[in-house]
């Protein structure tokens, strides 16, 4: 080849490769009806749609399988999936790089409690963490909850099942099950009964975001999600999107969270960047801020 002619094909070459599209390998969700799976994709889309100029292009690529948090943390920790999104934990953070961005600004740590509608009796004598300590919650195996739950006295029974602990509670295996604020809805309106209804006073509240992880030696992932998570941030782009998520301004309106008895637990679960990360109000969310970003 004529070195005019190889140098014209390196260069196409070069070119090509420099455009390949970054693959983004993330979980499937746990079921079909999971409401909250398609929200997280929502978000890692936007920061990565804000660092297409100053990154170049991404493709996002689903695991083949559904699979169970503690196993898609296992991918990821293995190199085998490249993202996650979770709550966080000082384990998490030890394991995997955690993108120090709060996912849902905090409202997935207002916990309504789905409970059975002949229970609503019983559960309007709460008012207090004590009286709340003589009912038992579900929760997931592998959940950081099931440790804050317990932690703050709350008795509690655990599944490996996301789905099945619907049923747990419809058969009493325990009293209720503390779902996010934009959780609770969508999961009753899949389940298509009467018989579970969303507490109408209570509201379980404790910091605990949830932020995505990528394995600890892939920094350029991390530092190209941070960044545009913070021009998402700075230019209201994630306000929007959080507060129009149909799930979350449909929970807002509905969960008239001013009127409801708040009970704090505490979070022993928290390291100190993440506990550092409370002091920034503009990361968690403030009553009322929805109302600028939702549209009319």
């Amino acid at each position: 080849m004529r070195p005019l002619l190889l140098l014209i094909f390196l260069c196409v070459c070069s070119a090509s490769h420099a455009t390949d599209p970054l693959i983004v390998r993330h979980i499937l969700s746990e079921s079909a009806d999971d409401s909250r799976y398609q929200y997280y994709l929502s978000v890692l889309r936007l920061a990565l749609n804000k660092t297409v100029t100053s990154h170049g292009p991404y493709q996002l690529e689903p695991s083949r399988q559904k699979m169970m948090q503690a196993r898609a943390l296992s991918q990821v920790e293995n190199g085998q999936l490249d993202i996650i999104w979770t709550m966080t934990s000082i384990e998490r953070e030890a394991t995997l790089s955690a993108v120090y961005v709060p996912l849902t600004k905090g409202l997935l740590s207002h916990r309504l409690l789905i409970i059975r509608r002949e229970d609503l009796a019983r559960f309007n004598k709460v008012d207090s963490l004590e009286k709340l300590q003589m009912f038992k919650a579900g929760q997931g195996h592998d959940w950081p909850d099931l440790k804050i739950l317990r932690y703050n006295m709350l008795p509690t029974m655990s599944s490996s099942s996301y789905e099945g602990l619907f049923g747990m509670l419809f058969m009493r295996r325990f009293d209720y099950f503390p779902r996010g604020l934009q959780e609770a809805w969508p999961e009753l309106t899949s389940l298509a009964t009467s018989d579970l209804i969303i507490e109408p006073r209570l509201l379980l509240q404790y910091p605990a975001p949830v932020y995505f992880f990528v394995h600890p030696k892939n920094k350029k992932l991390n530092a190209r999600i941070s960044a545009g998570l913070k021009i998402a941030m700075a230019d209201g782009s994630f306000n929007t999107l959080l507060y129009n998520y149909p799930a979350i301004s449909q929970a807002l309106r509905k969960a008239n969270i001013a009127q409801r008895q708040i009970i704090t637990l505490s979070n022993p679960l928290l390291s100190p960047r993440s506990l550092s990360l409370l002091k920034d109000k503009s990361l968690w969310y403030s009553h009322g801020e929805e109302h600028q970003y939702q549209s009319q």
